[in-house]
């Protein structure tokens, strides 16, 4: 980059960083540390679009390759409530991805012109960032995985099928039938709170020690990277308005995305104030978050 990095050039270089990480042929790795979520990155790599045309061609290699690795069924689940424009390139993405592998994703629409680099590189799940694959490989590709996923990010808590259904990337019935075989299995424990069946892993530590090295960071990535989209789109948009009118459509973007912004557990935004304009407030905000995650530096709400 030249210049000042603009907050989607900051963007995009999140998405090489975790695209580095999975075994796609990049230059900087910042997350070596951290969980990294397959389906959700696919998705916003496909939101990307012409942002870094070379990342979208990586990422494409990457699953046309590996793709057998990733679930059709969360990709279908984490794309259903995206924005419209997201959904439209998700479809050329996919659609591309299985012109030119067998997978069949759902949405995939109009394949674009494309020619397979080769360069993609994944020869094992053995770092921390692939725990993902990894235990996906021990219980395949589904709801059970993710499951897991979600209780060894959080060995100390009983969660239920309504808490982990979000993050999983599963309809609430997929996860209520994978926590109840995990149960059967013995690999949880299970208590009732009022009305409500609560569930933990009945030894963390066992698969802790079977896994080996786990991430020491576990960001929301289903629901903090459509965040960042949708804040970004926002912030361009208001970017040709009249200063006035950009300070209220923010505080808009902000108060309607309220809910988004703390299951991501991005930082606190700012509060409307006489001193400094909300728009000039949000832009230094929403910089200072897209950068330090570009970077692997921890978020601190």
């Amino acid at each position: 980059m030249s210049g000042k990095a603009t907050t989607r050039d900051e963007l995009a270089a999140l998405a090489w960083s975790l695209w580095a990480e999975m075994g796609v042929s990049g230059w900087e790795r910042h997350h070596r540390e951290w969980f990294v979520d397959p389906e959700a990155l696919v998705v916003f790599t496909a939101w990307l679009g012409d942002t870094d045309a070379r990342l979208r061609d990586e990422a494409t290699d990457w699953c046309v390759r590996y793709g057998t690795w990733l679930s059709a069924t969360r990709l279908a689940n984490l794309i259903a409530g995206a924005s419209e424009e997201t959904v439209d390139r998700f479809g050329e993405f996919a659609a591309t991805v299985c012109d030119h592998s067998s997978l069949r994703w759902r949405g995939a629409t109009k394949p674009r012109k494309f020619k397979p680099t080769g360069r993609s590189r994944l020869d094992s799940f053995a770092t921390p960032a692939l725990t993902s694959l990894r235990l996906r490989g021990i219980v395949g590709v589904g709801a059970r995985a993710e499951v897991l996923r979600l209780l060894l990010a959080t060995p100390n808590a009983s969660m239920s099928a309504s808490d982990l259904a979000e993050d999983a990337g599963f309809k609430k019935r997929n996860v209520a039938d994978a926590l109840e075989s995990l149960r059967w299995g013995g690999v949880l424990a299970v208590e009732r709170n009022r009305n409500q069946l609560q569930y933990r892993l009945a030894d963390a530590q066992a698969w802790r020690q079977m896994l080996g090295k786990v991430p020491e960071v576990w960001p929301r990535w289903a629901s903090l990277l459509p965040t960042l989209a949708v804040l970004a789109d926002g912030e361009e948009r208001a970017a040709a308005l009249p200063a006035r009118v950009r300070n209220v459509e923010l505080g808009k973007l902000v108060r309607n995305h309220a809910r988004c912004v703390v299951a991501s557990r991005l930082p606190a935004p700012p509060s409307p104030g006489p001193e400094v304009p909300f728009a000039e407030a949000f832009s230094e905000w929403f910089e200072h978050a897209v950068r330090d995650l570009a970077h692997g530096r921890r978020l601190s709400r």
